[in-house]
Parts: C-alpha cells; structure tokens; sequence
C-alpha cells in the first residue's frame, strides 16, 4: 500500500535576517570541503554551519571590488570562487580574494553562468560571448559563434563530461574540441521575448534537461526525449533548474514559487504551503542530501523529504487524536479516533464508519478471523463482523455483556483465543464467552489498566500504578511505577514504558535505564520492533528509534550510551506527543511503520534508506584571549595550531563548530583540556568553551562532536595553549629563587648551630662554675670547719680529767657529731662523687661502719662492676639519709642481730635492700606521732623512686628502695672498689 504523494512529502526550514543571516536575497550556494555553506547575497558572502552565519563583507575579504555576489563554484581543487554581479571574479585564499585580471581587450562585464569543465573554467556573459579561464588568465572563446550575440549565455558541463551552451539561437555541445549545433531555435520552439527565453540545462540519468520559454525537455543523445508544458500559466521565466541525486527535477520561476516533478506528477511549493518567498533564485543539495533555495526576499531555504507523512489531509476528519490503528486481513487500516469515531483507509480514499452512535474509540483490534474489537469512553466492548464486501456501508455489531459502559482502555486478544479487557478501574478476561473479573485476584485498588502482552504462557498486565504478571499457577506484582506500554523482545525479555524511560525485566532482574544513556528521558507511550532489529518508541515529544540490540547491550551494562535519534518536526511530525493507548503504533504486513499522534496519523518506511551517517567533524573557528580575537578560522584557513596567552589571569575563550546540516541544532560536543583535567566536559549543543585562571604551562585542547544518534568523530580537533609565566613564575626565576633560599637557609643554619653552641659553651662554663664553687665550698669545710671541729674536741679530750669531765665529754661528742655531718654534707656537695660507683663505695663504707659501731654482725652485697651513671649530689644526699634513718631505726626498735645491704643496676634502676632479723612490725598498724614511713616516701616521689617494705611481728623488716637513673650510652662499668662483710 502507498501513500499519498505531494506537498506534505518535503519539510521546509527557513532562516532570514533574524536568524543572523545578513540579507534576505540569496543569489548563490556553494559547499567547500570543509562543510561550511557558502551564501552570496548583495552584501557579500556568508559562511553557514547549519547554526551561525560569519558574513564576509569587505572589511573581511580586502580586495574584493564589489559586495553584490552573482555566483559562487568549489573547484576541483576545493577552491571557492567568487563572482561579483558587476563582472568581477576571483577565489578564496586563506581569508583573502584572489581576484583574476581580465585582459586588456576585453571589457569586465556581468557573468551570466560559470562552469568548469576539463580543468577550465566557462564563463558565459550576460550580452552574450563567451570566456575561458585557464592557468589564472582569460581569454575569448573566438569559434564559438560565427555571429555575435548580445543575449545571455547559458553554460552547462553535464556528467558524462560533455559541455553545452543555450543561447537564443539554440542549443550547443561541445564536442572533439568544436561546438556543434544540438537543437535549433526552431526545435526549441521558444514562446517568449528573446532576452528571457535562455535556455537553462540540467544533469539527469543519460542526458540533459533544458527550460525554454513555457516548456520542459529532457535531451538524450541529442534526440527530445520527453516535452513537458512547465506548471505556471502565465508567462513567468524560469530562474533555477535543478536535478537532484534521486533523479527529482527541480524548477524555480520567478513568481511561481518551486516545482518537484516526478514520475507521478508535479508538485508545486509557494507561500501558500510553506515557501517564505515565490521568488526562486538558485538552488543547491549538499553532501548530506539536503536540498537548499535562495530566494528573493525569503532568506534561504532547506528543503528535505519528510521521514515521517501525514496520512491523508489535514482536515477536520482527520485532524483528531489518534488513539488506536490496525491493519485489517486485506491491508486496510482503521483507525480508533476521539471524537470522530471508526475511520477507514484502503490507501485511496478515507471513510468514516456510519451506523452506530460511537464516537470515543480508544482501542480498536482485529481476530484471525477478521472480526473487530472496539472499546471506549463509557461504551464497553463492541465486537464488529464484516457483512459482504461492502464493509463501510453494512456490518453486524453487537455488546460485549458484562462490561457494558465501562470506560475501555486496551483490548488483547490472545494465542489461545482468549478476549483480555483493560479497563479504567480493572481487568477481566472472557474464555469461551464467559467473563472472568481477575481485579480482586490481582489486588488491584483504583488502578487502571494501560497495556496487555503475552510472553509465552504468562500475561504481563501494566496499570497506572505498576506491572502484573500472570504465570499458570500464580501472580505477582512486580512494579510500582506506572507502565504506559509493554513489549515482549526476542531475547526472552519484556521492556514497560515508563513515565521517564523505559525498564528491562530479563530472567528475574530489573533495570531501569538511567537518563544520559541515549534513550528519551521523557514518556514512552508505545513500543514495537521492525523487521531489521530496530526498536521504535512512540513518545510525547516524537519518535525514538534504536538498535534493540544496542539497548540490550546497554541494559547489561556492556556500553554506557545508544545510539539513537529522536524523529520531531523536522522530520515531517507536524504532532509530537504519540497515542497512549493500546494497540497504538503497529508495522504493517508490508512494511509500513503508522504512528497515530494527539493530531493525525503518520506513517514511515523502516526500510527507507538510513540517514546519512557522517559524523561531523570538529572545527575551531575562533580563538579568544580575555575581549581580543587571538586567531580565526576565517582569516586563517590553515587552522590554530597553538595560541599564548600572556601572564596574568586571563579568560580564553574558544568557538568551535561541527557541521551536520541534516539535523545541525541535534549536533552534541564534548571536550577536554589535557594538562588541567583530562575527563571530558559535556557541552550539549553548546559550541563555546571558556578557561579561567591557568596556570603557566602549555594544554592541549580536544574537541569532539557526535550526531544526534550519539556517533561520535574519531578523531577531536585539537590545538595547544601556552600560557606564558609572569617573571617570578619562570623555572630560572624560580631556580635562582631556590639558590638564594637555599644560601639563606645554609647561613641561618649556621647561625643556628653558632648560638646553639654558645649556648651549650655557656651553660657548660656554668656547670663547670657550679662545680668548682661546690669544690671550693667543699674543700673550705672541710679544711677549715673540719678543722676547728677537730680542735673543739681534742681540747674537750685533755680537759675530761678537770671537775668538768662530764660536760666536756658531751661536748667533744658534739663536736664529732659536727664532724661526722660536715663529712656527710661534704661528700654530698662535692662533684667529684656524682657517680654511681663513688655512692656504692660511700654508702657500704658507712653500713659496715655503723654496724661496726653496734657490734652488728653486717653483710654487704654490691656488685664488683657498676655501669657508669651520674648521680647528682642532691639525690646522694637523699639516698644517703634514708639508708642513714633506717640503720637508726634498726638500732633503736629492731633488736636485730643482724643487718645485710645490697645494692645493685636493674635495667635503668638502682635497686637497694636493707634487712635485718629483728622483732619487725605491722606496717598497716598505726604507730605513734612518729612520721618516718611518710618521709621514706615523700623523699622518694621527689625522684620518682618508690619503697616496698616487708614486715611482719617476730619476721624482721626488708625495705627495697628503687630509683630510675638516667642511661649514657658512653658510659663505661667501673669498679667501686673492694668491699667487705
């Protein structure tokens, strides 16, 4: 089945002076390698990228002589050439015109047509002659008329490579080097005034196409092969002929608007269906297959054959919401509308269905039987059985009992015959004519049901709150969200449409596709697959189509976009948001993709050849450092291959491009700056990127680009950016800067370690000050105290036979008391007995003295070799007094018989024991007003030394006294000489 051809088949995009284009009068269209579009207008040349146009006037092409532009050719070389309305002619290099030289004899005059043809270049003029341009210098072409001529000169180099010339006294080829008369002036049969009867040509498959007058030939070998009366009645000239890469002739007339002829018929674009002016200047289809109209006054225009058709015309019939479409066994479709009730197509003509009082059709389906199914708003069930051929006119219908005027949202007929029922408030099904209400079974509260699929024997059941599925022996909910659509893929999964995206359920697991992978973020209203694997969703801002495959793949996690692209009203969809009813968008028997929309049905071919594919390749166009332009592409065609900023905090900013005409607002970039963040930024349809406050180094910049399918270019565009250090920031500065610290730091070091030492020189000068004070302290006691002490009591000894005997006696034992301390606070002060050996040797000297004293058996245990430890005077001299106190205590309270002192190094501490075995004590036991436990203690904790003491009533006493000496790893064991017991 075919559709209806004519105007609706091609879709028009407009841009004028509002768009940025300069000029609305377009006389020329050109494409350079690069994909730009070139425009010439009266105010000069225009660069177009499908988004932006750069106009070229004269402040941007010095050397061009005249703005006005009549024509614009890319060479064989890719080079643009550029030819003025007053004659004048040259080429674009690297942002300047060329222009070439006429030659003396010949006058500059207006070009009428320009081609190339074997590596020259035919000028035709405007009063007739023609030129030719070979190596940079024109010459006359002097056999090309054997008369002169004074009308315009049309040129044309077909494909077969064969050069034609029209003028008003026929039609001309050039062949073996001559020019030969193909047709007259009388085979021609021109029908107006000479100076508007040019002939202009066209290629076509095997042969040529000429417009004369009101007439239409095609040419192959020289023979009129077809002569077709040109559409307009009324004596309009045609401006442009143009034929495009299928074949299509396309004939612009001044006045007339645009012609499409066709092997079916003519179809004729003005401003009354869509063309911004009637006034066709020229015409052009780029690479992409996009046809391009300059106009008089309408700015230009893309003209692209609509993916997507309207079935049938808009009109009030028609242009209804579409909630449901179906093929029936003979390929016609029907179509369930709002409003409009049952409307048939049998691909000629549409009818709308008489003869019962329906007009809200939601879901309509048809049987393997050929019998029709229809539910609605407030209608229940309708079931339809065709009577005899004439199916419009007579039909048998009846209700379907039990759901009599229940609001219907979806119908399903299943393999085994079985009439499933979605309603707005349940589900029901009917086997063997009997209903079965499965809404309580289910446990549906307030949900209505939106969609039906069967997946071998289980049934999924989506609602607006979730997804059910009915397996043999059980259901279950699997899904909270609400399922607008459901399909049953062949790789045993089932995908719901959602609200936002869609949800795959595969072998027990569910997954949502996330936003930014490529499929729609928007609601999917209706799922189906075509015959060569491609998934189309319907939507509520077009058509979606992908790869099920890719999606599947996606889903699993194995990539992290599809490939895709989203059908709008570029693309013919005058209606955006798709039906949301169930069966919605189906593919015909043939072949035939149909989308029914909130305003129409549309209908598209999956087999129709795929979109172009080029992806588009990055361009920088411009360069920016803070407000001044550092390069651009327009004056500088080779392209930035690095820019520099200067020091200081700068603002660069870089425009980028990448040309897709098809779909240029769809085009996506991304890039990334290597040296200061190497993931790529994701810039949308943006085609700006700014950095702010670089450090001083050198970045690479990589821009790439991506077609709306999400294909993105394999090789970015790229340049460097230097941003040059300020005076401190340079690696010499900064080397200098590291010497000089480096000096400073070994000068303050210096001076450092210089006050250190004579800090250390001072205090050991103090020390050694202290020491010789105490030295001299000590010898001066000793000498002179000592002495007197000494003869105190050698006088109290002679004087002890007088009659003061007694009284002397206590004095000379006062006075070796004297003595005995002064040699005690001696010992201690003295420096020179600071050491651990010396106390060993001092305090067994003393316990075997005083034992001496008593008649006290004594035993003194210390080891032969101490290591050296300095012991200061004050701990000495406290040391000192405890054993001193105890060995009184031991005469006074022990009746001890004997006493054993041990003294000995345990790690980093002085262990010392004194025992005796005498009667002992309780040490828990209150004793009287004496306090000398409290002051063994208190001396100790003065030196964070501790005292255990061990007693018991009849055990005897041991008291342990531990003090921690400082460590000197020089220190050397000494003897502290012979000790006896």
């Amino acid at each position: 089945m075919t559709g209806l051809a004519g105007e609706d088949d091609f879709a028009f995009r407009v841009w004028d002076v509002g768009d940025g284009l300069p000029q609305n009068t377009v006389h020329a269209i050109a494409q350079t390698e690069d994909g730009y579009l070139w425009l010439g207008t009266d105010l000069g040349i225009t660069r177009f990228d499908g988004v932006r146009f750069l106009n070229f006037g004269r402040d941007r092409l010095p050397g061009l002589p005249n703005k006005a532009i009549a024509h614009l050719h890319v060479d064989r070389q890719q080079r643009l050439w550029i030819i003025t309305q007053d004659g004048h002619l040259g080429w674009l290099d690297k942002g300047k015109f060329k222009e070439v030289t006429w030659p003396d004899e010949i006058a500059v005059s207006p070009i009428w047509s320009f081609t190339e043809h074997e590596e020259r270049f035919y000028l035709g003029l405007t009063k007739g002659g023609m030129l030719v341009l070979e190596d940079g210098h024109l010459r006359g072409e002097s056999d090309f008329l054997e008369t002169a001529v004074s009308h315009p000169l049309n040129l044309w180099a077909d494909h077969s490579g064969v050069l034609w010339a029209g003028t008003v006294e026929g039609l001309r080829r050039h062949d073996q080097g001559k020019w030969q008369t193909a047709l007259t002036e009388s085979e021609i049969a021109f029908a107006f005034p000479p100076q508007r009867a040019t002939p202009l040509l066209a290629n076509t498959r095997g042969g040529v196409w000429v417009a004369a007058g009101n007439r239409l030939r095609k040419i192959t070998q020289g023979m009129i092969q077809e002569d077709l009366a040109l559409p307009w009645g009324t004596p309009q000239a045609t401006r442009t002929l143009f034929s495009d890469r299928s074949g299509r002739l396309w004939i612009g007339a001044e006045g007339a608007g645009l012609h499409a002829f066709e092997p079916d018929g003519v179809s004729t674009f003005n401003m009354d269906n869509g063309l911004p002016s009637n006034h066709v200047l020229t015409l052009f289809e780029d690479r992409e297959g996009n046809l391009w109209a300059g106009t008089d006054g309408g700015g230009l225009v893309r003209i692209r054959e609509r993916r997507f058709k309207r079935v049938g015309p808009v009109e009030p019939l028609l242009n209804v919401p579409i909630n449901s479409v179906v093929e029936d066994l003979t390929h016609d479709v029907w179509m369930a509308t709002a409003g409009n009730g049952l409307i048939h197509w049998d691909g000629y003509r549409f009818h709308q269905v008489k003869g019962f009082e329906v007009t809200d059709i939601r879901s309509l389906i048809v049987d393997p039987s050929g019998i029709g199914w229809i539910g609605g708003e407030g209608i229940g069930v309708w079931k339809i059985t065709p009577d005899g051929e004439d199916r419009i006119a007579r039909f048998g219908h009846e209700i379907l009992a039990g759901v009599e005027g229940e609001n219907v949202r979806c119908l399903h007929r299943d393999r085994r015959g079985h009439l499933w029922v979605g309603m707005d408030d349940g589900l029901a099904v009917f086997k063997e004519g009997q209903r079965h209400l499965l809404t309580a079974w289910l446990g549906m509260e307030n949900e209505g049901v939106t969609s039906i699929a069967e997946d071998g024997p289980n049934v999924w059941v989506g609602t607006t709150r979730g997804l059910f599925l009915i397996e043999p022996d059980r259901q279950r909910r699997l899904f909270d969200q609400p399922v607008f659509c459901l399909f049953v893929g062949p790789k045993e999964d089932v995908w719901a449409g959602l609200s936002r995206g869609v949800c795959r359920f595969h072998q027990g697991k569910t997954t949502v596709l996330a936003s930014g992978s490529g499929f729609p973020d928007i609601t999917i209203k209706s799922l189906l697959a075509d015959a060569k694997g491609d998934l189309w969703a319907g939507t509520e801002r077009g058509v979606f189509r992908c790869a099920y495959d890719d999606l599947v793949r996606l889903a699993e996690g194995q990539i992290d976009r599809v490939p895709s692209v989203l059908y709008d009203e570029e693309d013919g969809l005058t209606s955006l948001e798709c039906s949301g009813y169930q069966p919605g968008s189906f593919i015909s028997e043939l072949g035939t993709l149909y989308v029914p929309t909130r305003r129409g049905l549309f209908r598209t071919e999956p087999e129709m050849e795929a979109e172009d594919a080029t992806i588009p390749e990055p361009r920088i166009e411009e360069v920016w450092i803070d407000d001044t332009k550092s390069w651009d592409l327009a004056a500088d065609a080779s392209g930035p291959h690095a820019v520099t900023a200067p020091p200081g905090p700068r603002r660069i900013s870089v425009g980028y491009t990448g040309i897709h005409l098809r779909a240029p607002e769809k085009v996506r970039f991304r890039y990334r700056l290597r040296g200061f963040r190497e993931e790529w930024t994701e810039a949308g349809g943006r085609r700006m990127a700014e950095f702010q406050g670089l450090d001083p180094g050198r970045y690479e910049l990589e821009i790439a680009a991506a077609t709306h399918r999400g294909d993105w270019s394999e090789r970015p565009a790229r340049f460097s950016i230097l941003v040059q250090p300020h005076v401190w920031q340079t690696w010499w500065f900064k080397a200098l800067l590291a010497l000089l610290l480096l000096g400073l730091g070994a000068l303050l070091t210096q001076r450092v370690a210089m006050i250190r030492l004579r800090r250390q020189q001072f205090e050991l000068e103090k020390v050694q000050a202290i020491a010789r004070e105490r030295t001299r302290i000590a010898e001066d006691m000793h000498d002179d105290l000592g002495a007197r002490l000494t003869r105190i009591a050698l006088i109290g000894e002679m004087a002890q036979s007088g009659a003061e005997e007694e009284r002397i006696r206590e004095m000379t034992g006062s006075a070796r008391e004297a003595a005995a301390s002064m040699d005690e606070l001696v010992w201690a002060v003295n420096p020179k007995n600071d050491s651990l050996s010396r106390l060993a040797s001092y305090l067994s000297g003393y316990v075997l003295e005083f034992c001496d004293t008593l008649a006290m058996p004594c035993q003194v245990d210390v080891p032969p070799i101490l290591p050296e430890r300095e012991v200061t005077g004050k701990l000495r001299h406290h040391l000192f007094l405890l054993v001193k106190e105890l060995l009184n205590n031991v005469a006074k309270h022990a009746s001890a018989k004997m006493v054993r002192f041990s003294l000995e190094m345990v790690d980093a501490e002085l262990w010392m024991r004194l025992e005796d075995d005498g009667r002992g004590f309780d040490p828990k036991a209150k004793r009287g007003a004496g306090n000398g436990l409290e002051h063994l203690h208190s001396r100790l904790r003065e030196f964070q030394g501790e005292a255990t003491i061990r007693s018991a009533d009849g055990g005897g006493t041991s008291v342990e006294i531990r003090v921690p000496l400082p460590h000197d790893d020089n220190s050397e064991p000494r003897h502290p000489g012979q000790l006896g017991g």
